[in-house]
């Protein structure tokens, strides 16, 4: 009996021994450990061992000292089996957990599509390949448009469902088109494969009738729109930066002319290279801390006492001298980023605001606003947030704009000023009189104080028909109820005429020219209101 035992225990060894050698040899082929190609080798002079020492058994009987080895031998195999086949399942458990840092790495997490990274790893690949063999290929960039709208109105918890449901429909789109990634927000970008335009223009075309088919979320019908821009490889640019820059301005164009897709065109891009250098170097400056704020009074007319200040940025250089706003704003304000500068603008008035209140209490803040800052859906939220957080008052700040500004897109123009006057500050129409739609804005849009445009104010002495233009405008402007604020006033003859045609509101040279915040402390102390 005890031999026979002894042989089933080296028998049961030498299997469990076999067995681990397949596992073993896994372990060995993905580990970079060369330990385990020298275990294989322990683990098949084992199993030549145990098979002699079988052979012995098998020879003679077993002595209960042969009973013992064969029983040690027996449980040695099962134990290398046992920890091989752990190690294995421990390696397959990392793998498995690195595979998923890997995907969750290179894919947003809400939609599941392919994210920012996992795109720059693509283009990369796209352009090393396409500069190689001399292809063409086109980068694809939408987003969804008044996407906001939806978060505001309904929840963001039904803007999520839009994403995953849009993430779904966009995961089978046939693979010609290429893999679509989600940048951030409702903005997405994909490569398009082929050498001329037609097969992005298709994807585009297929794109909209994806994203567009409506969304059925707790029994309401929802349609999205979208607007495209289209950028190619190596006709708008060699690298990602330019690709990417190029589509976003291209999808820039298309959501201002109400188009469904744009290609991107040097004629239409208002972002030249020069520009481009620039907007850098504002990027840098405001990084950097190198703006700062210069305030110029607005005074009441009638007794000359300070009613606001208008804030104007200004970009000192280290030799004392000013990059002028008329160079740097131009270049910038039609690029996304110049809403970065107009929340800096915001942010830094506000808080110097309440410094210089300490001075003298009483006084508005002017801000300016381009049509750029009238699309940025997220400006309303962001002027409640700063005011909240430095508590300052938002019946203190008047935002002006430019006739020009509204007209670029009059919904939008007139959702944003709406929701700012909901917040309790004023809107200021500026440089009024000089565009062809003056009287119907006064008409449609809840201004508060109309801004005489500079040409008439400084010509009004030597012209008498801008002065009577002037009047005019005084008039009906009163009979309409808004404040009537005159800008450019550079002596007292026209301090003074305007003065007697009942102007609400003076701003001028003749009364301070544009300071920075110290000097502005400084003009403070010396002309407090009784």
């Amino acid at each position: 009996m005890a031999h026979l035992i002894s042989i089933l225990l080296v028998i049961t060894g030498m299997c469990c021994l076999a067995a681990a050698l397949k596992p073993a040899f896994w372990i060995a082929r993905f580990a970079a450990n060369r330990n385990w190609h020298f275990l294989i080798l322990l683990i098949l002079l084992f199993i030549t061992g145990y098979a002699v020492f079988l052979y012995k058994l098998l020879s003679a009987g077993a002595s209960p000292i042969e009973l013992v080895i064969s029983l040690i031998l027996g449980g040695g195999g099962v134990f290398v089996i046992m920890v091989i086949s752990l190690s294995r399942k421990s390696i397959e458990h990392e793998q498995i957990l690195t595979r998923k840092e890997y995907h969750s790495a290179r894919h947003d997490s809400l939609t599941g599509l392919s994210n920012r990274a996992a795109f720059a790893e693509d283009l990369g690949e796209k352009l090393a390949d396409a500069k190689k063999t001399g292809s063409r290929f086109a980068v694809l960039m939408f987003d969804l448009d008044r996407f906001k709208e939806i978060n505001d109105t309904m929840g963001h918890a039904i803007g999520d469902k839009i994403l995953r449901e849009l993430a779904k429909r966009l995961k089978a789109i046939p693979r010609q088109y290429g893999r679509v990634s989600r940048l951030s927000g409702d903005e997405f970008v994909m490569i398009i494969p082929g050498q001329d335009e037609s097969l992005a223009i298709e994807a585009a075309n297929y794109l909209a009738d994806v994203v567009e088919q409506p969304y059925i979320l707790e029994g309401l019908s929802l349609i999205v729109d979208m607007s495209v821009g289209i950028s190619f490889f190596p006709d708008d640019g060699d690298n990602q930066e330019h690709l990417l820059r190029c589509a976003d301005v291209a999808m820039y164009l298309a959501k201002r002319n109400n188009q469904h897709y744009m290609i991107y065109s040097k004629d239409q891009d208002t972002l030249s290279t020069r520009n481009l250098e620039m907007i850098s170097r504002v990027r840098e400056a405001l990084a950097n801390d190198e703006f700062e704020l210069y305030y110029q009074p607005v005074l009441e007319a009638k007794e000359l006492k300070l009613h606001a200040f208008e804030v104007l940025i200004r970009w000192p250089q280290k030799d004392g001298s000013f990059i002028p706003p008329s160079t740097f704003i131009p270049a910038v304000e039609k690029s996304r980023f110049f809403n970065n500068i107009t929340r800096w603008v915001i942010s830094q008035s506000i808080r110097q605001a309440t410094a210089l209140n300490t001075a003298h209490e009483g006084f508005s803040i002017n801000i300016n606003l381009s049509a750029t800052d009238l699309s940025d859906n997220e400006l309303t939220d962001y002027i409640r947030r700063c005011a909240a957080e430095l508590d300052y008052p938002v019946s203190n700040l008047v935002f002006e704009i430019t006739e020009s500004a509204i007209m670029n897109d009059r919904d939008r123009a007139f959702k944003t000023i709406t929701n700012i006057i909901g917040l309790g500050a004023k809107i200021a129409m500026d440089d009024f009189g000089t565009g062809f739609s003056s009287l119907s804005l006064l008409r449609d849009f809840p201004t508060q104080i109309i801004k005489l445009d500079t040409s008439f104010v400084t010509g009004m002495m030597s012209n008498p028909e801008d002065k009577s233009i002037i009047q005019s405008m005084i008039y009906l402007g009163h009979n309409i109820d808004r404040i009537i604020a005159a800008e450019g006033v550079e002596d007292k003859e026209t301090a003074d005429s305007l003065i007697s045609m009942g102007c609400d509101l003076l701003q001028g040279y003749y009364f301070a020219k544009p300071m920075n915040y110290t000097e502005t402390l400084e003009w403070l102390k010396l002309n407090r209101n009784p």
